[in-house]
């Protein structure tokens, strides 16, 4: 009998380990398929938002080598245009590469995010003047990170490139941060008029814009910027969210207090849930 049970226990023991292999194998082959059809969706996107812009510049070299363009110096600023467009464009293809890379390294340093806060209000109140938006924000003392300034400045500034655009004529946008239950947070809050909910989940997702027509525009920015958002926040095992509120949305970052202990932050779910009910 006593063989008997102590084979049985050996056997259920055995077999809970082949599940839990399974239930890992299964998981793995789900995450492999997921980011497999990221790829080719990127690829796919990446090869149309290329060959547009070519397709433009290529069309003005023509014009200005044939002497037919009408107004030379107007093509030669479009071309710059242009020429512009795919830097910031390739410039964030090498961020979102190096940020969502298997250990993507980071180079921490203690920062206050009030103070990247200040100097993001700074650079972009010249963009908010001329667009006629509202820009402010408010910070309290306190949400120091362990973290890489470049690419907290990064994510935020794509935050308020991204409420700027969106953001109508005398609309608001504005930047809040600081210290709650064990996380530095940091808000940015627009005047976009609100997000469908059936969009609010593919927000973060390279490449994907809310209307049918994805090339980018004069103001439109990459597709990428709240992608590199995303993964500059995870990197840094931090939380990104958005969620409708009043006359737009409200973008939440969460990074982990420098020298506060993990068993004293409060779940960041717990903070997204009761955002969700304000």
């Amino acid at each position: 009998a006593t063989i008997a049970v102590v084979f049985g226990l050996t056997l259920a023991r055995e077999v809970r380990r082949a599940e839990q292999r399974y239930a890992e194998a299964e998981a793995r082959r789900h995450r492999d398929a997921l980011v497999e059809a990221q790829r080719r969706e990127l690829f796919s996107w990446m090869s149309h938002d290329l060959r547009t812009p070519l397709a433009r510049m290529k069309a003005i070299t023509e014009a200005l080598g044939d002497g037919v363009a009408p107004d030379p110096e107007r093509y030669v600023r479009q071309l710059d245009h242009e020429v512009d467009g795919l830097a910031v464009l390739v410039d964030d293809l090498l961020a979102l590469s190096r940020l969502s890379g298997p250990g993507a390294p980071v180079r921490r340093q203690r920062i206050d995010l009030a103070d990247i806060a200040s100097d993001a209000l700074s650079s972009y109140a010249p963009q908010a003047r001329a667009r006629g938006v509202c820009l402010t924000g408010a910070a309290e003392p306190g949400a120091v990170v362990s973290a890489d300034p470049t690419d907290v400045n990064r994510a935020l500034s794509n935050l308020l490139d991204n409420a700027l655009r969106h953001t109508g004529e005398a609309g608001t946008v504005e930047v809040t941060c600081g210290p709650e239950d064990g996380w530095a947070v940091l808000r940015v809050a627009d005047g976009c008029g609100g997000i469908p909910g059936d969009a609010l989940p593919h927000l973060f997702e390279p490449g994907w814009r809310a209307d049918v027509a994805r090339t980018p525009g004069p103001d439109r920015g990459s597709g990428l910027g709240l992608a590199i958002v995303q993964h500059a926040v995870l990197a840094h095992d931090g939380t990104v969210e958005v969620h409708n509120s009043g006359p737009g949305c409200v973008f939440t970052v969460r990074l982990p207090l420098d020298d506060q202990p993990a068993e004293g932050r409060v779940p960041a779910s717990a903070g997204a849930a009761e955002e969700q009910q304000r």
